[in-house]
């Protein structure tokens, strides 16, 4: 006995396409396209089941200047563009009408908007507040070798010489007047990874800090046993 093959006309493009043996009957008679491609051309527009009046078609202009606006901040909103609205915030909210007028962040919410700027890249290369002319991407000298790090870290007794931990796994030798290339042991001095990357602000007083550290001889004094 021979199946009978089912046939429908598609009510977008008029093609004529077969029954999908793996839906039911129920669903064959609701079926009304012969792909969701021509469905979904179908149903733009006016056949659409949200449409209203065809609003989102329009074109609409920003009421303070000639720059084009969705049709949302057209009709449901201020109808003004993201410079104007900008401009009209700043306004509103400057000085003493700032609800943040007066406070400061916490040091929790600075470090997650410091990790999210550095995810987002806004505070690589220039963007960074502490950007000097690339000086992070130049490379040692020679000269600082890894048996000139070991005599730094000896002279220093394995301590970091600003917070004073010891011991620590994990030391750096900084330069103190920030020229990589002066790798003298009178422009050496041993710190630890989170110091190394304090130190890079204010630094002329970091400058004059571990200089007068080193002549007056108060290296190994600095200890605290971690």
């Amino acid at each position: 006995m021979v199946k009978e093959i089912k046939t429908k006309f598609c009510k977008y493009c008029k093609k004529i396409y077969q029954k999908n043996p793996e839906i039911s009957n129920i669903q064959w008679k609701n079926t009304k396209f012969c792909s969701e491609q021509c469905r979904y051309k179908f149903m733009k527009g006016k056949r659409a089941p949200v449409y209203i009046d065809g609003r989102s078609l329009k074109k609409y202009k920003c009421v303070s200047c000639d720059n084009t606006v969705n049709w949302q901040t057209a009709i449901k909103g201020k109808g003004m563009c993201i410079e104007c609205m900008t401009k009209l915030y700043r306004i509103i909210f400057s000085g003493k009408n700032n609800p943040f007028y007066g406070k400061c962040h916490t040091d929790e919410a600075k470090n997650k908007i410091s990790k999210t700027r550095i995810f987002l890249g806004l505070a690589k290369g220039k963007n960074n507040p502490a950007y000097i002319d690339g000086e992070s991407k130049r490379k040692y000298p020679r000269e600082f070798t890894n048996d000139l790090k070991l005599k730094i870290f000896k002279r220093d007794n394995y301590t970091c010489q600003k917070c004073g931990i010891y011991p620590c796994n994990d030391l750096t030798n900084h330069h103190i007047d920030y020229d990589k290339k002066n790798c003298k042991e009178d422009n050496l001095i041993t710190l630890c990874r989170k110091c190394n990357s304090k130190v890079n602000t204010n630094r002329n007083h970091w400058k004059m800090y571990f200089s007068k550290l080193l002549r007056k001889g108060e290296i190994n004094e600095r200890i605290t046993i971690i």
